[in-house]
């Protein structure tokens, strides 16, 4: 399980995804798109679009779909 905290919007927006049973997270800059919410850094690339989310790191994808906590 992957959970991401978005922060800000635009040029200094950013990601931070944290997984489960690891003791670390990731921090990803916004990069533009066309359409939905991309966030990229080196090999690492999060896509969000609706209730669609991708995760790239190291060349293996991760397709799912996304949940609200507060629910």
């Amino acid at each position: 399980m992957v959970r991401a905290v978005f922060r800000g919007l635009g040029q200094n927006g950013s990601v931070q995804l944290s997984f489960r049973g690891q003791g670390h997270f990731v921090k990803i800059a916004q990069a533009p798109s066309a359409d939905g919410g991309r966030y990229a850094e080196g090999s690492t690339e999060f896509w969000i679009k609706g209730k669609a989310a991708r995760l790239t790191r190291a060349g293996h994808t991760t397709e799912s779909k996304t949940t609200d906590p507060r629910s």
